[in-house]
């Protein structure tokens, strides 16, 4: 008979009772185990997406990632950090002011302060915020005619910020600039007036405080300074004061109520000049907003009627936008989250509301108040209505990111069904090599077929009764 290069096994039934269910039932179960591995491993591709938020989409989880974690390995979503150039405009995911970036430092390991042209940013949160100036600017006559025909006067702010934020390179410092201008120039860019994108007054309650507040007082310092330009003697057509703080905020509610919250302060104002030619210019004669406001209006101490509103609208900017930065402290106390302070700096919040209404002056029919806005005093009747706190905060940027996708059905069925037949039948080679190394070694006789069995135990009897009868035969003899 021929006898090919190739061969194959002579196979027998395995003599043992219970291995066809362990076998049937066992495969079933490693069958399940190995699919599931297959696609947690193999069943998913990466692609690229944009989010806004690193930190939740890196803590994305697919089907099987929590107990499977380590196999998955590279397959984990993961988001490349963000570069924010110098200038950039944002917001927080608080979404209240809009930011612009002016300046990012940090201290190298020789001591000196590296000045960088952006900032690498990963999610990370604003920490160590501290407000270093507030600018309020008073325009007339020079704003678009568009705002002019809504309130004869206008106001604008600019409140510069420092924080430190933890990157991968080290501790960074942040300069940011924060703007407040109900009726801004660029009207188009805010939608017609200024608003927090993400005004909630549900969620986010010490945010919405914070611009009522913003708000109110706004329209009283524009009324209160327009009303000063209309008795006799100097007219006022411009002015600028600078206010900042140069110790720690106090953790008494007295001492943010005081006028003299404010260490520094300084203004000077533009009276109209028939030619135009020599314009006088009107400075504060004291740093003190408590005098400011008690005196009697001569070329030292001018337009006493408005720092109280100066001053409110000063702390509202100060607390709104640590609010905002999501500061908070124990150790000092935040206008927007203490429930006392609040209804303190609200408790005009009617009387405003009825001398800044359209029929108290000769203009303004398109403004007043906002009514999504309060307009009423804050109050412990309406304080469980309101989530007076402060939430964590980070920058937003856009984030190119990696995430784990299902395959297509197709790509996902033949993937796992090869990974499936390769591995089942790994395991079964290796368990068949166990079980026949366990019964060659108990039972020798079974790594026969059974015919060669069958005929090596004849044959053996054939041989022992050959020798049998030999050894009669011998004594016969």
């Amino acid at each position: 008979m021929y006898s090919s290069f190739f061969s194959y096994n002579v196979s027998r039934p395995y003599p043992f009772r219970w291995f066809t269910p362990v076998v049937v039932v066992g495969g079933i179960f490693v069958t399940i185990a190995i699919s599931v591995i297959s696609v947690s491993t193999s069943g998913y591709q990466l692609v690229s997406v944009s989010s806004s938020d690193a930190n939740a989409t890196e803590a994305g989880k697919t089907l099987f990632s929590r107990s499977l974690g380590p196999l998955i390995g590279s397959m984990r979503p993961a988001c490349a950090s963000a570069t924010i150039p110098l200038n950039t405009v944002m917001y927080t995911n608080n979404t209240a002011f809009r930011y612009s970036l002016t300046d990012v430092s940090m201290v190298d390991e020789y001591g000196s302060l590296k000045h960088q042209g952006s900032l690498v940013y990963h999610n990370n949160p604003l920490k160590n915020c501290t407000i270093s100036g507030i600018q309020i600017e008073f325009e007339g006559m020079q704003r678009p005619a568009a705002n002019i025909a809504q309130q004869m006067q206008g106001v604008s702010t600019l409140t510069s910020i420092g924080c430190n934020v933890e990157t991968s390179q080290g501790t960074m410092t942040i300069n940011l600039t924060a703007a407040y201008n109900y009726l801004p120039d660029d009207q188009a860019l805010y939608n017609g007036k200024f608003s927090f994108l993400g005004r909630s007054a549900s969620t986010q309650g010490s945010l919405y405080w914070g611009e009522s507040l913003l708000l109110m007082y706004w329209l009283n310092l524009t009324n209160a300074f327009y009303l000063e330009n209309k008795t006799p003697g100097f007219q006022f057509y411009k002015g600028s004061v600078s206010l900042s703080r140069d110790v720690s905020l106090p953790s008494d509610a007295a001492d943010v109520e005081s006028l003299d919250f404010f260490t520094n302060l300084g203004c000077y104002f533009l009276p109209f000049s028939g030619t135009s030619l020599e314009p006088l210019v009107e400075y504060c004669a004291s740093s003190k907003l408590s005098d400011l406001v008690h005196a009697s209006g001569d070329d030292d101490h001018p337009l006493p009627s408005i720092w109280t509103s100066v001053d409110t609208l000063s702390k509202a900017l100060y607390y709104t936008i640590l609010t905002d930065l999501g500061q908070e402290d124990a150790l000092y106390i935040n206008l927007l989250t203490d429930a006392t302070l609040l209804t303190y700096f609200t408790s005009n919040f009617t009387a405003i509301n009825e001398s800044v209404s359209a029929d108290k002056h000769p203009w303004g029919e398109n403004l007043g108040t906002d009514p999504a806005l309060a307009t009423a005093p804050f109050t412990d009747t309406i304080a469980a209505a309101f989530d007076l706190r402060v939430n964590p905060s980070v920058l937003t940027a856009d984030y190119l990111c990696q995430i784990p996708q299902l395959k297509p059905t197709g790509s996902l069925i033949i993937s796992v069904l090869i990974a499936d037949l390769v591995l089942l039948q790994t395991i079964w080679h290796v368990f068949q090599l166990v079980i026949n190394y366990i019964l060659g070694m108990r039972h020798p006789k079974m790594r026969f077929c059974e015919g060669c069995e069958r005929s090596g135990s004849l044959l053996s009897d054939m041989e022992e009764e050959t020798l049998k009868m030999g050894a009669y035969g011998a004594v016969s003899d």
